[in-house]
């Protein structure tokens, strides 16, 4: 049963190419996000190539680099959703039961945000985290 409120997935990325499919094939296939924003921050590889290759993907472009927190905040000025996911262009072990445990307790109001910083781009673990919504490594 789909949610009122959606869910946007903004993934920034820097030269993502060889990582960043991974993650796109499990956000397309998480059906409680609405919309996926990559904001590619000036990579020099074929990471926009890749994206592109998702039509339901919009792609941003930032020209240069600019940080991860400048593709963040891009991601979150061009977003409609009410709900917004931040995840890592480069995360291992993901799939679309991890990112609904991640994102439903926000939807069912359980917790208001969810925070994770991991050591590690592996998500195995993360399904018994109690907050969770910026998935990064550190």
């Amino acid at each position: 049963m789909k949610n009122s409120q959606t869910v946007a997935a903004i993934v920034p990325a820097y030269n993502e190419s060889e990582n960043i499919t991974r993650v796109l094939d499990v956000l397309v296939k998480t059906e409680i996000i609405d919309e996926i924003i990559v904001v590619d921050d000036g990579s020099s590889d074929n990471t926009c190539e890749v994206v592109s290759q998702y039509g339901e993907v919009k792609l941003l472009l930032n020209g240069t680099n600019h940080g991860k927190a400048y593709s963040m905040q891009k991601g979150v000025d061009h977003a409609k959703a009410e709900i917004i996911f931040f995840c890592d262009a480069d995360l291992r072990d993901f799939s679309p039961e991890i990112a609904t445990a991640i994102i439903d307790p926000v939807l069912q109001k359980v917790i208001t945000i969810c925070i994770l910083v991991s050591g590690t781009t592996s998500c195995k673990k993360w399904l018994n985290c109690s907050r969770l919504i910026l998935v990064s490594e550190l």
